[in-house]
């Protein structure tokens, strides 16, 4: 097997290389090849670019042991793989994007109840839209879009089904959302067989882990801080962490202790001048490249 299947394309492809990146992984690819050996990591060590849409099958096929991409291609290609994790981005933007079943504005339809049997529903997710109208109870002819259905609803096909990560492309053609059939964001999936070996779950595991930490820091830096003993209480009262503060005593016969926090950077500054205010002193602010809580 090859490790793991990446993303290729400009828009997925490049959010997972960045991640990569921020995790210190770097690539050498071969030449006149789409493979890629990876190093700063012990596993995986060869990383393979792959059409998103191809993945979810190679990697139940077992070609790959670990593939990214999104889940809604995963659910809709149907490929028993185990997801592992989250990542939390998109082709376009950081967070969830949605599968969404959507029409003209002039249209009353307020669900996936209101849409009458035997319309036709144009779905770049054919396999999701079918499920999704069989467990209404509902009777619909469904028509495979290779992209950009919402350039065919009203005209054409009265519904659509797409994926919207803003919304906005939908607005500009005077289309709404009526449902949400799949929330979804980058996955990090592998082969059940290999996830079942022990050796190789661990590997799988740890190599999330470091994924996952990358993600954890984003949006946090370390707040380190000189606080005097008889204050310790009062700022510690105000200070956040991923568990409790780091608390360590400064060398020599100092009555100063040095506390460390991972601290959102919505709220650092706010924190940072309350700890001031309650006594600390020498206030450092750092950026941080991971926060790793455990596998």
């Amino acid at each position: 097997m090859t490790a793991i299947a990446l993303p290729s394309g400009k828009s997925l492809g490049e959010k997972t290389m960045r991640l990569f990146e921020d995790a210190r992984i770097c690539f050498d690819m071969m030449d006149g090849s789409n493979t890629s050996l990876l190093s700063g990591i012990a596993w995986p060590t060869v990383a393979t670019f792959v059409k998103p849409s191809r993945i979810p099958k190679l990697v139940e096929s077992g070609e790959f042991e670990l593939g990214i991409t999104g889940l809604d291609v995963v659910r809709e290609t149907g490929a028993r793989v185990k997801v592992c994790a989250d990542l939390q981005y998109n082709r376009g933007t950081n967070g969830k994007a949605s599968v969404v079943l959507f029409g003209p504005n002039d249209r009353n339809a307020k669900g996936g109840t209101d849409i009458p049997d035997g319309v036709t529903v144009l779905s770049e997710y054919p396999r999701l839209t079918r499920a999704f109208f069989k467990r209404l109870g509902r009777r619909v002819r469904v028509v495979k879009s290779p992209g950009s259905a919402e350039a065919e609803v009203p005209d054409i096909h009265p519904f659509g089904v797409c994926l919207s990560e803003t919304g906005r492309s939908l607005q500009a053609n005077s289309l709404r959302i009526i449902a949400v059939l799949l929330e979804s964001s980058a996955t990090l999936i592998a082969n059940k067989k290999a996830y079942r070996d022990e050796k190789t779950r661990e590997r799988i595991l740890a190599f999330r882990s470091i994924l996952l930490g990358v993600l954890e820091a984003r949006d946090k830096v370390m707040l380190v801080m000189n606080v005097p003993s008889e204050r310790l209480g009062d700022v510690l009262g105000v200070t956040p962490a991923l568990r409790s503060p780091t608390v360590t005593p400064l060398a020599g016969s100092s009555p100063f202790l040095s506390v460390s926090s991972v601290v959102h950077c919505s709220r650092v500054n706010h924190v940072a001048t309350e700890c001031i205010r309650r006594g600390a002193e020498g206030v450092i602010i750092m950026p941080i490249s991971s926060a790793i809580p455990s596998w």
